[in-house]
């Protein structure tokens, strides 16, 4: 029946226009007597009853339009409280796996934990362990290298080099037993062990002396050059340079020096003219060739691998100490810079000591003649390059080495202190301006007298290297007058 139902008929515009009218009205808060009025005002010709009824029309769909805004808020609250409901129960699932999952989470914390306290307490187990095997193996080898060095010093014929190197072992486990062993036991051990070390080292240095004494200070020639270079870097390891030297100068040098360096070999053939100081060079270095050359050479090789910047500075104050500075080293031990130096501190000393101390060799230093002096100062030069070339035979590297060594030694820098060279230069720097004012002063061509003068500065009889810029300034001043 309602499908057969006419649609109302649409309102007319009169109509339209008087319920819009209407509208605004109750928008403006319009009732009663004003209501009517306002609505008379837009149709003036509508009856009362008319008026009556447009107004009850107009509530009446005013009514249906608030009830289809309260239906349809009603359903927007069904929807919202809905999704409330699944959104509560969504939270309350992802809440109960958050807590499963920090359940599974600081379960396996905990496992990790202890199984973290687990792997911490076998680590510090192996760690002890291993610390206490340690231990062990070093207390077992530092006995073990005792008892097999006490062995093999009782033997004869003993490797001088390896007990050196086990005896300073020894000595350096036997320091540091303190600071590396923990168990009270093996350190009263080891330091009970100090009276044997001790006997020890003592007994490797009598060895040094006497494999020194068998090798260096016989003849040379008889020698093993291997078994020369073996006692002397057990002597430098053990620090017994100094002994060796004053051990070798006594026993091969003294007696040789003494019967040698005499009144009546520096005489020569006349008495006064100390021409024989030549002669007793030249004996020196036969005798040092022959008794004791192997032993000086192989102190040299035995000493390769000495810095070029250090060596020969021994003989100028504070030299190697300045040169350790710049390079940012440590310097080395007061004295030679070889471990045994027997060129220097074995002949080249014991020969400077007995011309420096034995009272009749002093004329030696009498700076009267500029003749003698030159012979005496060029002979002394001679005598350490012979000393040089003894060291090296034949190695240029090594004679260089020596050379430096000896021309920066300390008693090198004495005796030309004893000779007062720079008197030497003004003698002949007086013989050489007298001889260039007597060619100024005659009738004839001063020239070639000014060219000798000049010449002769630089001659072999004249010319000295240790006072070599002296004579360059010589040179100038005889150009210059």
């Amino acid at each position: 029946m309602a499908a057969l139902a006419a649609p109302p008929p649409p309102p007319d515009d009169g109509q339209q226009l008087v319920e819009e009218a209407l509208g605004r009205a109750l928008d403006a808060g319009k009732t009663g007597p004003e209501l009517l009025s306002a609505l008379h005002a837009a149709a003036p010709h509508l009856e009362m009853a008319a008026m009556h009824s447009l107004l009850e029309d107009y509530k009446a769909k005013e009514d249906a339009k608030l009830f289809d805004l309260v239906a349809e808020n009603y359903r927007d609250f069904f929807r919202i409280a809905t999704s409330v409901e699944g959104s509560a129960e969504d939270a309350a699932a992802t809440q109960a796996a958050l807590l499963a999952l920090e359940g599974e989470a600081s379960k396996a914390a905990a496992t990790a934990g202890v199984e973290q306290a687990k792997l911490e307490e076998e680590l510090a187990k192996r760690r002890e362990k291993r610390r206490e095997d340690r231990e062990k193996d070093k207390v077992k080898r530092f006995a073990s290298t005792l008892s097999d060095l006490e062995k093999r010093l009782a033997d004869t014929n003993v490797d001088v080099e390896r007990a050196t190197h086990d005896a300073l072992h020894l000595r350096a486990a036997l320091d540091g037993a303190v600071d590396g062993l923990r168990d009270g036991d093996r350190v009263s051990f080891v330091q009970g062990c100090r009276d044997r070390v001790d006997a020890c080292a003592l007994n490797v240095a009598q060895k040094i002396d006497d494999e020194f004494a068998a090798t260096c200070c016989r003849l040379g020639k008889a020698q093993s050059d291997e078994r020369l270079r073996r006692v002397l870097r057990a002597a430098a390891a053990l620090g017994r340079g100094p002994q060796l030297e004053a051990f070798f100068g006594e026993r091969v040098l003294d007696a040789f020096v003494r019967a040698t360096y005499t009144r009546g070999r520096l005489d020569g053939v006349e008495r006064g003219s100390r021409s024989g100081l030549p002669t007793m060079y030249r004996a020196t270095l036969e005798f040092v060739e022959e008794r004791c050359g192997a032993a000086l050479r192989a102190c040299e090789v035995a000493a390769r691998g000495v810095d070029d910047d250090v060596l020969g500075l021994r003989g100028v104050p504070g030299a190697v100490e300045r040169e350790a500075r710049k390079h940012k080293r440590k310097p080395p031990p007061p004295g030679s810079l070889l471990g045994v130096d027997l060129l220097c501190e074995g002949v080249w000393r014991r020969v400077c000591a007995a011309l420096l101390e034995t009272p009749e060799l002093s004329g030696l230093f009498d700076l009267g003649d500029a003749d003698a002096a030159h012979r005496a100062v060029a002979a002394t030069d001679s005598f350490r390059e012979g000393l040089a070339a003894i060291a090296g035979r034949g190695d240029r590297d090594a004679e260089r080495h020596a050379r430096r060594r000896l021309r920066g030694h300390a008693k090198t820098a004495e005796l030309e202190q004893r000779w007062n060279l720079p008197v030497y230069v003004e003698l002949v720097r007086a013989d050489l301006i007298q001889a260039v004012d007597g060619a100024l002063a005659s009738e004839e061509d001063a020239a070639p007298a000014l060219i000798g003068a000049v010449e002769r500065c630089w001659a072999g009889d004249r010319f000295l290297p240790a006072v070599g810029d002296a004579f360059g300034a010589l040179a100038l001043e005889l150009a210059q007058h």
